[in-house]
């Protein structure tokens, strides 16, 4: 899913980062150089950057599958989450196919057309919705990154502090962890109907300057 640089893209990857450095710092601080706020945003933004490629990597083989399939896929069939339905689906299929020169082209490749005809128009709330959609998956991805070094410092925590605030810190991330599930897949659905309306009404207005012209 695409969206330009903006202010979000220092944003969505500084805030994840952070938090990961944190944990690291309240885990490993004894391990760690004391190190002025400026390095500590330039190395966070670092981190986060790792994070936001990881959440690319985990898109197709976690996220999608955990979501029941791609949202571009579920909506451009019909399907779609319980609140976010895309009513105008074989309208919009029809629409693709006669672009693409092609009746037998996946879905894929037709949210790909949408996609980059509904981005051609820049006051639309898709880049937005991108950039929301980006910064909710970064931060699932954070929390499952901090369960798994909980996970790995499970002996170290409960011998430093004890084994109440294991369990504690565990259940806070993964509640956390499920609630920015839930909210990157959200996002994505919003996303993806948002493209493919766009790219309804971008057809419409071609349709009627080309009858205007007739």
């Amino acid at each position: 899913m695409k969206a330009d640089f903006k202010l979000y893209d220092l944003v969505s990857k500084i805030i994840p980062g952070f938090i990961i450095y944190e944990i690291l710092n309240i885990l490993y601080g004894t391990y760690l150089p004391e190190i002025s706020i400026l390095p500590q945003i330039a190395l966070a933004y670092f981190i986060g950057f790792f994070i936001d490629a990881v959440s690319g990597w985990l898109e197709d083989l976690i996220y999608f599958r955990s979501w029941n399939g791609k949202p571009s896929d579920n909506l451009l069939n019909g399907d779609g989450m319980k609140y976010i339905k895309f009513h105008e689906d074989i309208k919009a299929t029809k629409e693709l196919n006669k672009i693409t020169g092609n009746e037998n082209s996946t879905n894929d490749e037709l949210f790909e057309v949408a996609e980059r005809i509904a981005l051609s128009e820049s006051e639309s709330r898709i880049h937005d919705l991108a950039a929301s959609y980006s910064f909710a998956r970064s931060i699932l991805t954070t929390f499952l990154i901090i369960v798994i070094i909980l996970l790995i410092s499970v002996v170290r925590i409960c011998s430093t502090y004890n084994n109440a605030v294991f369990y504690i810190s565990l259940s806070v991330c993964l509640i956390l962890a499920f609630g920015t599930w839930y909210r990157a897949k959200e996002r994505a659905y919003y996303y993806v109907k948002e493209v493919l309306m766009n790219f309804l009404t971008i057809m419409e207005k071609v349709k009627e300057v080309e009858t205007g012209k007739d």
